[in-house]
């Protein structure tokens, strides 16, 4: 009894072979936690309750524990009363001016 399929058009071939698949690179973008955002994710929020802290730390490896968020949102993040916050990002390069034409 032959347990191959085949597809639809097509019959199993008796020199037919192992099938080879490849598997591209599967990782999606990461994207803001916040709902209704859909920019793409440029910190990580990771806060541990025992010491009432928050840090933010620029995009690294995905982990369960961190939060991802936009540079928006990081940028205009606010920490509960009572806790402190700590802003780890790298400050990035400020943009140079473009001389105007006269």
């Amino acid at each position: 009894m032959d347990t191959r399929w085949s597809l639809p058009g097509r019959s199993p071939s008796a020199s037919a072979g192992p099938v080879s698949v490849t598997v591209t690179d599967m990782s999606r973008q990461r994207l803001c936690a916040r709902p209704g955002c859909g920019a793409p994710a440029t910190a990580s929020l990771v806060f541990q309750y025992a010491v009432r802290k928050v840090w933010l730390d620029d995009l690294g490896e995905a982990q369960p524990y961190k939060i991802d968020l936009c540079s928006r949102h990081a940028d205009r993040l606010c920490v509960p009363r009572g806790w402190t916050g700590d802003d780890r990002r790298a400050v990035a390069a400020a943009p140079v001016a473009a001389p105007v034409a006269s």
